[in-house]
């Protein structure tokens, strides 16, 4: 009976071994996917910062853009008048 006990303590034994080191291996790349995941929302972060202060700048200049081009339809109204 001893040779059983023995025999199966080292199956269990070797089980377990097996499984905590494939255990460390998922721990390891879940570590790494995570750290892959906090470097990508960093940069979205970052694109979604850059988006919103162009955004802002177009918010601006808008008026001016308008305002522009109504000035240079006038001016070109009245140059077409003057060359008739």
């Amino acid at each position: 009976m001893e040779n059983a006990a023995d025999l199966l303590l080292i199956i269990v034994s070797a089980v377990l071994s097996v499984f905590l080191i494939v255990l460390i291996m998922v721990l390891i790349l879940i570590m790494k996917v995570l750290r892959d995941i906090k470097r990508l929302t960093s940069k979205a972060e970052h694109v979604i910062d850059s988006v919103e202060s162009a955004a802002s700048f177009f918010e601006r200049t808008t008026p001016a853009v308008a305002l522009f081009k109504s000035f240079a339809k006038i001016v070109e109204t009245v140059t077409n008048k003057k060359g008739k």
